[in-house]
């Protein structure tokens, strides 16, 4: 899946306004292929993707190897999987309520929250879903027991045979989740716009475009230049700006 399914509507869009005005004297915007462009608007759109670090469609996210059947039943949406989280004793105190940050932002939906101890005898403990409360900008779960005690009691004693097998569990958390912008169209139309400035970028670097030239005849001449750090730095700056929007401002502590 993409931000821009339609290949001919992403490049004839393209064709009509920015390789126009951005080609000229560097290249012929008639002579680039429909499969060369959209390949471009396609890279641009991986690379955004991977340097806001998050996903730019709603995805589907599974804790380990999904089956053929949980495949099947998400259909043409995008999804991935991922790792279990670590089940260590400060997921639980006084004051954090059961608190976990996932490993991705902007998350719509959580499906289900699994406990799986490594041994027959504990075996699975399902979160109830009204145990949890989600953060969805950030992506922080807490957990807030709630309805009948035998969950609770369940829960319980699952926690003390933890207890007595060793205070970390490595990858006993499985979270299937549903991540990623629900709408960038509607909610991020700047970076919609950034994504079409890195593709023709992505052209302009292609075509080796000088820094500077001349041509002269017959007594006329004409000079041009172009700036590829100058364009490269506004595109980084723009995608600076979304990633600190989505997750928040940067800091350092030395």
């Amino acid at each position: 899946m993409s931000l821009f399914p339609v290949k001919a509507t992403i490049v004839a869009e393209l064709r009509a306004d920015r390789l126009v005005l951005a080609g000229g004297t560097y290249f012929k915007a008639s002579a680039l292929s429909d499969d060369y462009i959209y390949g471009k608007v396609l890279a641009a759109e991986a690379e955004a993707a991977r340097r806001l670090r998050v996903y730019l469609e709603p995805t589907t996210v599974f804790s380990g190897e999904p089956t053929a059947e949980e495949i099947t039943a998400v259909g043409t949406a995008p999804w991935a999987e991922e790792s279990g989280y670590d089940y260590e004793p400060e997921l639980w105190n006084t004051e954090d309520w059961g608190y976990l940050v996932l490993r991705n932002k902007l998350v719509s939906s959580v499906a289900s929250v699994e406990f799986v101890y490594p041994s027959p005898v504990a075996g699975v403990f399902r979160m109830p879903d009204n145990w949890i409360r989600l953060d969805k900008k950030a992506g922080h779960i807490r957990f807030v027991p709630a309805g009948s005690n035998m969950s609770v009691g369940s829960f319980g004693s699952m926690i003390l045979t933890m207890m007595a097998g060793g205070r970390h569990v490595p990858q006993m958390l499985k979270i299937r989740y549903v991540a990623g912008m629900v709408n960038a169209a509607r909610d991020y139309p700047d970076l919609i716009n950034t994504i079409k400035k890195m593709a023709v970028f992505g052209i302009f670097k292609d075509a080796f475009v000088a820094p500077s030239g001349s041509i002269s005849a017959d007594g006329l001449s004409r000079s041009f230049s172009q700036d590829l750090d100058k364009h490269s730095a506004q595109i980084d700056s723009e995608l600076d700006h979304l990633r600190d929007s989505i997750h928040g401002v940067r800091c350092m502590v030395l």
